[in-house]
């Protein structure tokens, strides 16, 4: 890989992870907001332990009166890729439930939540499309439904979002 590559993909990183942490600071103004400060302790980005590794996920909560918590992974996306197979991790092997976390895996952005299929052009100008539904099915496939929420475009169904976070550590 030449020098001029490798720049041009730190460039793209480098944006990619802007968005990214727009949507986690999104994400968690909304767990701040929305959730009791007397019945849940909402964490930023703690280190948490699982099994024998060091994990940072956007956020953990806890129900101070059952004493469960719930690590959030939340993933974004707009052109494809494969950022949320990181995410299963958490769920795999049930990990994350053997160090006392309930995982539930966020994803937001067109990749997830597009409802047809999408293109953008790359930077030779090639087209290159995207299915969402793609992803969709393979959440079906390797997850529990109360392991993942997919938030639209605009993030409207948040309350759908703060409902199932309550019922997990209900």
């Amino acid at each position: 890989m030449g020098a001029k590559h490798l720049s041009d993909r730190d460039n793209w990183q480098t944006e990619s992870a802007k968005k990214a942490l727009k949507n986690e600071q999104t994400t968690f103004s909304l767990l701040k907001e929305n959730l009791s400060y007397t019945q849940y302790k909402v964490t930023r980005k703690p280190t948490i332990r699982i099994g024998e590794v060091n994990k940072q996920p956007e956020a953990v909560i806890e129900n101070l009166q059952t004493g469960k918590k719930l690590l959030i992974d939340d993933k974004y996306g707009e052109k494809g890729g494969n950022a949320h197979e990181r995410a299963y991790f958490y769920t795999s092997n049930n990990s994350a439930e053997e160090a006392g976390f309930i995982p539930l895996l966020v994803f937001s952005g067109r990749t997830f939540a597009a409802k047809e299929k999408y293109h953008y052009l790359n930077k030779e100008g090639k087209k290159k499309w995207v299915d969402p539904e793609k992803y969709r099915r393979e959440f079906r496939s390797v997850l529990k439904d109360s392991q993942y929420f997919i938030f639209d475009l605009e993030k409207s169904n948040w309350s759908d979002f703060i409902k199932q976070i309550r019922g997990l550590l209900a």
